[in-house]
């Protein structure tokens, strides 16, 4: 906001980045809004969200990292020529496929079995991300042949932390054979290269960027069927989708392919295409340089 109301001082150019929907158009007060009785279409909140909408509109560009919010921000009546698609991206020399041999030696490294299929979540250990509704699919599952790592940091403090109700899910579950929480990690390549599968059953996603990261790396996913998973995850085909908050679905969704090496294979085989173009940070930035440089020379 300071930006833009320095914006009418400056004159310099703002480019505008919302990281989750809502944003441009308000609605991510809707929940203040009912808390205090006051309904999300009524003239208070109309009131409310017009003055947001004001100013975020005079930004120059819009760079939206999703197509949910590349249409929210056209139905918020941002013209079509200041809209441009500019989703987060990756490195794609360093989340890659595994090399012959280097799966097997990557998981020597982190101490994961060589016999077993590895499935993975990365993320924080938040309830939003599905931790619950992921080891409550587990439990359903019971595969004895099957690991679940659980790699991210805990949520201590947050009302969202699923870190300690997980651990303790585990325990009484006496799922402590098949589930591992392998904490924080420096650097998620390595991990996501050892799985056979990875698990985003995240309740809402603007984007998630872990998913593009396993599908860069040739790992088929199973996601919720939300928000930005929506643009690059396709059932059947790179990996499956499933409905959020709904362990036995998801448990339906992951049983097959933690018993189906051939499945998963050919998931595989369409999971590093289907993201390449799209999510390269080279070619994303490139698009931003583009929309910078296009700024800099109306000024």
């Amino acid at each position: 906001m300071a930006a833009l109301l320095a914006r009418r001082v400056t004159g310099r150019p703002v480019v505008f980045q919302a990281q989750t929907t809502g944003v441009l158009s308000g609605d991510n007060v809707d929940p203040l809004l009912a808390r205090a009785g006051i309904g999300a279409t009524g003239p208070i909140a109309r009131m409310i969200k017009g003055p947001i909408r004001a100013l975020y509109r005079g930004a120059d560009a819009f760079a939206c990292i999703s197509r949910d919010i590349e249409r929210e921000t056209l139905a918020c009546g941002v013209p079509r020529d200041r809209v441009w698609y500019l989703p987060n991206a990756i490195d794609m020399t360093h989340f890659r496929p595994a090399e012959p041999g280097e799966r097997e030696r990557v998981r020597r490294d982190l101490g994961l079995p060589a016999d077993r299929v590895v499935c993975l979540f990365v993320g924080r250990l938040s309830r939003e991300k599905g931790v619950m509704e992921l080891l409550e699919a587990w439990r359903l599952l019971q595969p004895s042949d099957a690991l679940l790592v659980m790699a991210g940091p805990d949520m201590t403090g947050h009302a969202w932390d699923a870190g300690a109700p997980g651990r303790a899910f585990v325990e009484r579950h006496n799922l402590g054979q098949t589930v591992r929480f392998a904490g924080p990690l420096a650097d998620v390549a390595p991990m996501i290269t050892a799985a056979d599968l990875v698990a985003q059953p995240s309740h809402f996603e603007a984007l998630g960027l872990s998913a593009i990261e396993a599908l860069a790396c040739g790992v088929p996913l199973v996601a919720s069927a939300v928000g930005g998973l929506l643009d690059f995850v396709v059932d059947g085909v790179n990996g499956r989708l499933c409905p959020p908050l709904d362990p036995p679905a998801l448990a339906a969704c992951l049983g097959p392919l933690l018993s189906d090496g051939k499945a998963r294979a050919r998931l595989a085989s369409r999971a590093r295409e289907s993201v390449l173009h799209d999510y390269d940070e080279l070619a994303v930035f490139g698009r931003m340089r583009s929309l910078f440089d296009r700024l800099a020379e109306a000024r």
